[in-house]
């Protein structure tokens, strides 16, 4: 975004800018983005899990089953 007071500066602004943009690697889906491949959301982080939450108990289930 420029903001000037006239046109003229506001063009000189704009040719100023200088924008540099990479590829990096895209996931569509939530189930893809939570693979431990998946390409992490931010620099220094391993994974796109931000918690795990497990309510009940999986045995007593499958035993009932």
């Amino acid at each position: 975004m420029v903001i000037a007071t006239t046109r003229h500066e506001a063009r000189d602004g704009a040719e100023a800018v200088d924008v540099a943009l990479a590829l990096r690697p895209a996931v569509t889906t939530a189930r893809a983005a939570a693979r431990p491949e998946a390409p992490a959301i931010g620099q220094g982080r391993t994974g796109n899990i931000v918690a795990t939450y497990r309510l009940g108990d999986r045995d007593a289930v499958d035993a009932a089953f």
